[in-house]
């Protein structure tokens, strides 16, 4: 549910990051995989611009505590079904050359993750709610 006091996006979310990321708990983690479903899909089914890019996403482990978290978390997107790799420091670098891996010691490599306009997003959300009745 979005609650605006004014005009659709005139409040919190036109400066929301926009970004759509992986959570450790299992019914977020379905709902980012809901959205990374849909998002790419949208401005086609509704005519409004969302600028949805996939670009994936990695975490950054420095200290096992990261690595434990990572392992939890890879556990719950098998399980949802979004496709996430825990890799090594050279995988890191193969990925993003500009990376400094020094003092890392894995990375959780999340390939759907992206970003959005969050203004776009929200008024082609409304328009396909609208357009459905």
């Amino acid at each position: 549910m979005l609650i605006e006091k004014g005009e659709l996006t005139s409040g919190s979310t036109w400066h929301a990051a926009g970004l759509s990321e992986p959570v450790v708990i299992y019914n977020l983690a379905k709902i980012h995989d809901y959205g990374n479903r849909l998002y790419p899909t949208l401005e086609e089914k509704t005519g409004q611009y969302v600028s949805w890019h996939a670009s994936g996403g990695i975490r950054i482990a420095r200290q096992q505590a990261d690595l434990d978290w990572f392992h939890s978390m890879k556990g719950i997107a098998d399980n949802v079904g979004f496709r996430m790799e825990i890799i090594d420091p050279a995988k890191i670098k193969e990925l993003n050359p500009f990376y400094d891996i020094d003092g890392v010691i894995a990375g959780a490599w999340t390939m759907d993750d992206g970003h959005a306009d969050p203004s776009g997003l929200t008024n082609a959300m409304a328009r396909g709610a609208t357009d459905m009745g």
